[in-house]
């Protein structure tokens, strides 16, 4: 399993998770219910969601999901989704199993629900004539894990996995410590105000809309980058040196391209200064997308905790037409020559979205400042 520095720097969005045609009913609902946080859900909890008809219903049931395990009720910070959202992005990087998500893996769950082991043993491939249990007939590697108060998480000793022969994945085996009661007490823990029915005001983010004009039809035109979006302080002038670019908060410079993978954040000056930004693709191309998000001067050491989600609306031969990805958490690029900025960039291809007129919408969420911000850009697939 890989054990390196979590440098994430891009969003891949290449699974487009739901599909909308001549207004079929939108599966956001089903991209959360199907995601990590399917460990915590109570049965009331996933019938809810998935009866959300809207996006909207979808995101309101999503919402107070949420608020529902917050332990400090009425500040704006949520410490429980913050800790959450940290073990699904490392349980994604360290315990991914071919295309499987990490933190959907049997490993993921448990470092979600139970937190990081003190100790872990990993034995070797062979299956012990002294344990008896399902999983170790016909399997191969084990992991075990212990913690330290093992009793105040439900448990009565080491958490076993079994590798399977046959698929090398990693099960959790119920015939050892009680892990099956453990999971269901952490779940049910979590839960702390469970007479919540709505979402309360408090909980409620603001979010600031910027609608970044299309680029022009020139070939490689070099934009000038739009105005940076701060709700606290007026936009900086676009022709503003980059260290006074970087003092202001905000998203800025949305652009789409064939080529994302051939922008720097590490060269000198604004990196997507030189970018070949475009407006029409081909269903052989990529949709390329990248901006830069700016936590302010005073947050240059801070390396923001960034959720981005995303959604394709237009019309196709005549169809109105919807895609839309769950939401990704990243950890972006810095731009050593704006310092307090980064770069956010990903790319999903175009071949199952057909030829049309479309919307590309980004909603970027800085999930410590609480702060939202609603990007859109209009392109063609011919």
């Amino acid at each position: 399993m890989h054990k390196g520095v979590y440098a994430a720097v891009m969003v891949f969005a290449a699974l487009l998770s739901s599909v909308r045609v001549d207004g079929a009913i939108a599966a956001k609902s089903d991209d959360f219910v199907r995601g990590p946080a399917q460990w915590l859900m109570t049965p009331d909890e996933v019938r809810a969601i998935r009866s959300a008809t809207t996006d909207e219903a979808a995101q309101k049931a999503i919402d107070l999901f949420w608020v529902r395990r917050d332990p400090t009720p009425g500040t704006p910070r949520n410490e429980f989704r913050d800790e959450f959202e940290s073990r699904v992005a490392l349980a994604d990087r360290d315990f991914r199993f071919h295309s499987k998500r990490g933190s959907l893996t049997d490993l993921g769950k448990v470092y979600i629900l139970l937190g990081p082991p003190k100790e872990f043993a990993n034995f070797s491939a062979q299956s012990s004539l002294e344990d008896n249990s399902a999983l170790s007939h016909g399997a191969g590697g084990r992991f075990e894990w212990s913690y330290p108060l093992g009793t105040n998480l439900g448990l009565s000793g080491r958490v076993v996995f079994i590798e399977i022969i046959g698929t090398g994945e990693y099960k959790y085996d119920l015939q050892h410590g009680n892990i099956g009661g453990a999971l269901a007490l952490a779940r049910q823990r979590a839960v702390v105000s469970a007479g919540l029915t709505e979402v309360p005001p408090w909980a409620v983010p603001k979010a600031v809309e910027v609608t970044v004009p299309s680029p022009g039809p020139a070939a490689h035109p070099t934009p000038s980058p739009a105005p940076a979006l701060s709700p606290a302080a007026p936009a900086s002038p676009a022709s503003a040196p980059p260290q006074r670019a970087a003092s202001a908060a905000g998203v800025r410079a949305l652009v789409l391209t064939k080529d994302v993978m051939a922008i720097d954040p590490r060269g000198a000056g604004d990196p997507l200064a030189k970018t070949a930004v475009a407006a029409s693709f081909t269903t052989h191309d990529d949709l390329g997308y990248a901006f830069q998000y700016c936590g302010g001067s005073g947050d240059a050491a801070r390396r923001p905790a960034i959720g981005l989600t995303l959604t394709i609306s237009g019309e196709s031969e005549g169809k109105k037409v919807h895609f839309s990805a769950a939401e990704d958490d990243l950890v972006p690029d810095g731009i050593p020559a704006l310092p307090g900025c980064y770069l956010v960039r990903g790319s999903l291809p175009l071949a199952e979205v057909g030829r049309g007129a479309y919307e590309l919408a980004l909603t970027l969420t800085d999930k410590a400042l609480k702060q939202t911000y609603d990007l859109k850009q209009k392109f063609k697939v011919e």
